[in-house]
């Protein structure tokens, strides 16, 4: 982390918005995945998220219990998070809030989504050199 802090301050480092549109049935994280490797992208934060779930999993908290909820075409209400690509592997995770007859908050698993669904991810980079 200290790199990339001193990085931001040294360098003045940049913030860019990658924005994926998806596809009838894309997968979420799969699609986080390959925009990342596509526009070489190894850190970032998920700053926005429209559309709805056609099919996934989360998971949340019930007391002091894990519940998975599965998701059925659930309208996406609001998405934040963080993923680091490394060694063309995906870690990170995203917490949504979904409408599952009434909002519920959680920890996305995995899930298709309707086709228009946006994502909109968050990075840094070095400002290009004239």
């Amino acid at each position: 982390m200290a790199g990339v802090f001193s990085d931001f301050y040294k360098n003045k480092m940049v913030k860019k918005q990658l924005v994926l549109e998806l596809e009838e049935n894309d997968g979420i994280m799969e699609s986080i995945k390959l925009g990342m490797r596509n526009h070489s992208v190894k850190e970032c934060t998920v700053d926005y998220m429209d559309g709805v779930i056609k099919s996934g999993k989360m998971t949340t908290m019930v007391g002091q219990n894990f519940k998975t909820l599965n998701l059925k075409d659930s309208k996406i209400v609001h998405a934040s998070g963080s993923f680091k690509l490394s060694f063309d592997e995906l870690f990170g995770s995203m917490h949504v809030m979904a409408r599952v007859g009434r909002p519920e908050t959680g920890t996305l698993a995995n899930g298709t989504v309707a086709a228009g669904t946006v994502i909109k991810l968050g990075f840094y980079m070095e400002p290009e050199k004239k």
